[in-house]
């Protein structure tokens, strides 16, 4: 029988506690690197810290029926991106996994809003592989099984809970899932990363630096969502948008709420819209918000919306 770290169910207790040095190398696709430390003995919620695969692709497209992207005079390799590219609308920052392609349509595994002459991108999205290298260059401390290693968690925000469980096996040299087998999971880009390791290190992520407005779909309910901050700048909560998504209220208990983790306190710093009196971000003592309230880089928002409907927050680059 395998024992998860007590912090995991710290993290599906959320809901519970609701209810009570930068390069350009193109004009276009600034590329950069960002430190994320990792906490040994305890249990780090990190992102990538906004940082992206290279473009494979762009253009511009008209989008009908929210699945299909129509570029004219494109001329694709059929499936070339099938399965593992991601378009994103410039304007909006709405993004998709692709589904298929032929070579001058591009169909998507889920719905963005229509239009025409929409500026996107196409780019790889992420695996462990590429994430952490696919030697494990990262340096996570690795081992012959799951139990001897450090593992790495994914947050199922269809099925609230966690749906992938991933350790490097240093035996077989390849990234693994709890029962061995090769892990060929997706990290989509509104999915953060929880990670338990044995030691302290730091993670260290390159790539092209995400610019242009964002979105990631938050869900209603009393569910959790687990959003990484998508920038590389740390996010102040009073500027972040979530006000747009989340109901407020004069107090704590009956607002939706945001929590920020702390690996190094190893806790939730807890946030909500109060807007009763005055509309400003207050934490969980009624007390304004600072600028030192932030969704750091690398770090997450764990969103928990008792109010019901699932919606999409969204903001603009704020850098």
């Amino acid at each position: 029988m395998k024992t998860f770290p007590k912090t995991l169910a710290l993290l599906s207790g959320v809901a519970l506690l609701a209810s009570s040095a930068f390069a350009q190398s193109v004009a276009t696709d600034p590329v950069g690197y960002v430190t994320v430390p990792v906490k040994g003995g305890g249990t780090s919620i990190i992102s990538n810290g906004g940082l992206l695969q290279p473009i494979s692709t762009q253009g511009v497209g008209s989008v009908s029926g929210g699945v299909v992207l129509t570029v004219s005079g494109a001329s694709y390799v059929v499936d070339e991106f099938a399965g593992s590219h991601y378009v994103q609308v410039a304007s909006t920052g709405e993004w998709a996994a692709v589904a298929s392609n032929s070579a001058d349509t591009i169909t998507l595994e889920a719905s963005i809003a229509d239009g025409t002459d929409l500026s996107f991108t196409l780019r790889p999205l992420n695996t462990l592989d590429s994430l952490f290298g696919a030697d494990n260059s990262a340096g996570f401390t690795g081992g012959a099984d799951f139990g001897a290693s450090d593992k790495v968690f994914v947050w199922g925000l269809a099925s609230q809970n966690f749906v992938g469980f991933y350790y490097y096996n240093s035996v077989d040299g390849e990234w693994q899932d709890v029962s061995n087998n090769p892990a060929t999971v997706i990290i989509y880009p509104d999915e953060a990363l929880i990670v338990v390791a044995q030691s302290d290190f730091d993670l260290t992520f390159t790539g092209s630096v995400q610019t242009g407005a964002v979105s990631a779909p938050v869900a209603g309910g009393g569910k959790t969502s687990i959003l990484p901050n998508p920038y590389s700048v740390d996010l102040k909560i009073s500027e972040s948008g979530y006000e747009s998504v989340l109901n407020g209220a004069g107090d704590f208990g009956s607002a939706d709420k945001l929590f920020v983790w702390s690996s190094d306190a190893q806790n939730f710093s807890k946030f909500y819209y109060y807007n009763t009196d005055d509309s400003e971000w207050q934490n969980v003592s009624n007390a304004t918000v600072t600028d030192d309230d932030v969704i750091p880089v690398g770090g997450v928002a764990v969103v928990v919306k008792a109010s019901a409907g699932d919606d999409v927050w969204s903001m603009a680059q704020p850098f």
